[in-house]
């Protein structure tokens, strides 16, 4: 009796074990046959990503090379500024306080100019690069066919300005001075650089002149000659409220 007993309880106990096994076997299995498939379909994905990102990120990067700077230096902002700023929001601020708007060519550097901050022995002093610009169109004003800019700070220098190098176009939005030279209206923000493939680039990073990086140089022409009319209508406003109020 005991050993039929016995044998009834092992044999069972010996199935459930070779069961077990079997499950597990088939487990292991199944795993191995995840792990190739995860191969199978992680490698190729690997491979569509980086292909999708070179095809992508390149060709996006040898278009910034080509046109706008990734950074600019910004060479009034390297030094504490003595001059008061006027507040310039859009285009047709930057407009409304220039005298003329031209495009031309920095044909060379003309000289330094060092002066005083105020009248007095003991105001401080400083120093402003001249560059000769040959002008080529005239957008607002009237201007000679060639004039002189004055930038803060040494021509061999950005602190003061960023300077624009020999042999460069630009769109400039210029103040006349007493001297008959002409200031760049709002530091960096009153130059454009046109590049090879007449697009342009402003010399400061400021959203107000920046949002035109990358713009065609007919499309910034456009929208500098619709501020100017803006302007003008403005001006012409003010001046008839002016003769108004007089009488």
């Amino acid at each position: 009796m005991t050993s039929k007993v016995f044998i009834s309880v092992v044999v069972p106990l010996v199935n459930v074990r070779t069961d077990l096994n079997s499950f597990y076997g088939l487990i292991k299995k199944g795993r191995d046959v995840m792990k190739i498939s995860m191969k199978r379909v992680f490698i190729p994905s690997i491979l569509v990503v980086l292909f999708v990102t070179a095809i992508t990120v390149i060709p996006n990067a040898m278009d910034s090379s080509n046109n706008a700077p990734t950074s600019k230096v910004i060479g009034s902002r390297l030094v504490t500024r003595a001059f008061t700023e006027i507040r310039i929001e859009t285009l047709s601020d930057l407009v409304a306080i220039s005298d003329i708007i031209v495009i031309g060519k920095i044909e060379k550097v003309s000289g330094v100019i060092e002066g005083r901050m105020r009248e007095g022995e003991d105001a401080p002093t400083y120093i402003e690069a001249s560059y000769n610009v040959i002008v080529e169109e005239t957008l607002y004003g009237e201007s000679s066919e060639q004039l002189t800019i004055c930038l803060l700070g040494a021509p061999d220098s950005d602190v003061g300005m960023t300077k624009p190098k020999v042999g460069e176009n630009l769109i400039l939005f210029l103040s006349a001075n007493e001297n008959g030279t002409y200031a760049v209206q709002g530091f960096e923000k009153g130059m454009f650089k046109i590049m090879d493939d007449k697009t342009v680039v402003s010399f400061s990073d400021e959203q107000v002149t920046a949002q035109f990086d990358g713009k065609t140089l007919d499309f910034m022409r456009a929208e500098t000659q619709k501020s100017v009319r803006e302007a003008v209508a403005f001006k012409e406003s003010v001046a008839e409220q002016v003769l108004e109020n007089g009488e």
